[in-house]
């Protein structure tokens, strides 16, 4: 997007918070309660220096939360997404996080999750909660295919492969739903 457009949106909803845009600016350290605000509906941190999330943010309207090419090498508090009940789109892409907390769960009508090119992730929690989940990009993980997967009956696209090759295992058991339209495994 080109930066007077992005500015010019910025300006707009500068009065009523409904988006949040602080991509690829120098945020280091630890974000939390203080960045969100409840009327927020879509929220970009992605290619910051942000470090760890901490909390329980009050994202009732959240609706879509990028965080992808930052850093987070430090934890996500366990009740981090506790409040995003309307979260759709959760983009954890080419971070450093080693595990996703249980709270993740929490966020019910949530579409699309991704976590593509997280080489030290190590720890997803059952899945069997989102029902509504219709995409999984685990690529590029050293995960095991998570837990709960012949649940989520409107799962369309599926991407698994592992960085370390050893690591896709449990695939040719694997149950999934009959939903599933387009499937990549490495």
């Amino acid at each position: 997007m080109h930066d007077l457009i992005r500015d010019l949106g910025i300006g707009i909803t500068r009065k009523s918070p409904r988006f949040v845009v602080k991509a690829g600016i120098e945020i280091k350290g630890s974000i939390g309660d203080e960045e969100f605000t409840e009327e927020a509906e879509k929220i970009s941190f992605m290619r910051s220096e942000i470090e760890m999330l901490s909390g329980e943010p009050n994202g009732p309207k959240l609706s879509t939360l990028f965080l992808q090419m930052s850093p987070l090498s430090g934890n996500i508090s366990h009740c981090f997404f506790n409040s995003m009940n309307s979260l759709r789109v959760l983009d954890l892409s080419y971070t450093q996080i080693e595990y996703v907390p249980e709270s993740v769960s929490n966020s019910k009508n949530l579409h699309a999750f991704l976590l593509n090119g997280c080489m030290r992730l190590r720890e997803v929690p059952s899945l069997a909660k989102l029902e509504r989940l219709r995409i999984l990009n685990v690529s590029d993980t050293c995960i095991k295919v998570p837990d709960g997967m012949k649940c989520l009956v409107n799962l369309k696209e599926l991407y698994v492969s592992s960085a370390e090759e050893r690591n896709v295992v449990g695939c040719n058991s694997l149950v999934l739903p009959d939903s599933i339209v387009k499937l990549e495994m490495h």
